[in-house]
């Protein structure tokens, strides 16, 4: 059944929308414009005494709106708070970050902390070495242990020499050199870190995400958990940065260890979560995250066909996505779907329009990146809108 612009069709499930709010529709001319008149409802409603902590957005995922909501927002002065999903701590890149500070502190380790590196796919910066395979690595493990316990403490220096004598592949001796290189007596500077640390991951980015795209299945979810991940890890690194000279500056001594506190205080924090529950900040959330949300006014973005079925946590980041998938003709439209069935997406839209208490909007792009342009969400259907502008939402009936 064809809907046209506002309205809904009989026949369809409902929606769970309280009768009492108001239900607007506002329709832009792309995901950029969209952005801009989603801020321009937010504006007029805190310029009209309303409350920024009373509004959420939601979004279908985040990687696509989070960039052009921040950049609408900062027209008006509105910060936001992007409350992403990724547990960046138990991802692999963050474990290769800081199995790396542990190995450049000047205290000594035990053979499994000084191999952690390898065991998360570290690969030499600007080298043709690719990362070692589980079965090297645990043959490397074995050479350089003696009948000691595997769990001594030995001086990295030592670890370092044991390697050396050892008729392991090139990446091994790339890594026993990268250590003896940036461990800076294990009292790096802001920059040090930063020169350190960067190039890994950005080696990561190149060598590692690739080998993983061809392991996955054909929805990518792995991929782009990584991807995400990726991108995360490298922001982590100048945050780090950043704190570290804030942190020497009080008193504390420059060690690599400072490093890793910090980034477990931070990366233990989702990405752009506020701290304080009175923070002046604009919410926005995923449409997973809605389940027992209330908010006064809610806007639900995204709501063009097909815009609601992809995974909550799933487009890659568009610095990456061209690099893994190749030149493939559907780059522009990776729907990483395994995560959500449509009876989940129906659930997450009920949620999102139950948690508006006033007034729920939906938008919704009429194009998509290429131009083309793409019919309104089949959601919309259960929702009974009027189509308006951004100045008339809150206006006086």
């Amino acid at each position: 059944m064809s809907v046209p612009d506002g309205g809904n069709a009989t026949g369809e499930e409902e929606s769970g929308m309280d009768d009492e709010v108001s239900a607007m529709e506002v329709v832009a001319d792309s995901r950029p414009d969209e952005a801009r008149r989603v801020l321009e409802v937010v504006a007029r409603y805190v310029n009209d005494g309303g409350s920024l902590s009373d509004v959420v957005v939601v979004a279908p995922d985040l990687d696509a709106y989070e960039a052009p909501l921040a950049d609408a927002a900062a027209r008006h002065d509105l910060p936001t708070a992007t409350w992403t999903q990724l547990p960046l701590t138990d991802t692999l890149p963050y474990r290769l970050l800081t199995a790396l500070c542990r190995v450049l502190d000047d205290d000594p380790c035990t053979a499994d902390e000084f191999l952690a590196p390898l065991e998360y796919e570290w690969a030499p910066p600007d080298a043709d070495a690719g990362p070692l395979d589980a079965a090297a690595t645990a043959a490397l493990r074995a050479g350089i242990l003696d009948e000691t316990d595997p769990e001594t403490d030995r001086p990295v220096t030592e670890w370092c020499d044991r390697v050396a004598g050892l008729d392991a592949p090139a990446v091994v001796d790339a890594y026993r050199s990268w250590v003896g290189t940036h461990r800076h007596a294990g009292e790096p500077s802001s920059q040090q870190v930063v020169e350190t640390l960067e190039p890994v991951l950005d080696e990561y980015e190149e060598t590692v995400l690739p080998r993983r795209k061809d392991r996955d299945d054909p929805t990518l979810t792995r991929t782009a958990r990584t991807a995400r991940a990726v991108v995360r890890t490298q922001d982590l690194v100048v945050e780090v940065a950043e704190k570290y000279d804030d942190r020497v500056a009080a008193g504390e001594n420059r060690s690599w260890t400072l490093v890793d506190r910090l980034a477990e205080t931070i990366g233990g924090l989702r990405a752009g979560r506020r701290e304080h529950a009175n923070a002046r900040a604009l919410d926005v959330v995923d449409a997973n995250d809605t389940w027992a949300l209330s908010r006064e006014v809610v806007i639900a973005v995204g709501l063009r066909q097909g815009g609601w079925i992809e995974s909550p946590g799933g487009l890659l980041p568009p610095e990456l996505r061209d690099r893994l998938l190749g030149g493939r003709p559907d780059a522009s439209s990776l729907g990483l779907r395994a995560t959500w069935s449509e009876a989940r997406v129906r659930d997450h839209f009920r949620d999102t329009v139950a948690a508006a208490m006033d007034t729920i909007v939906c938008t919704r792009p009429r194009r998509d990146e290429d131009g083309t342009e793409v019919p309104r969400s089949p959601l919309l259907a259960t929702v009974d809108t009027r189509l308006v502008e951004p100045p008339e939402v809150f206006a006086d009936d």
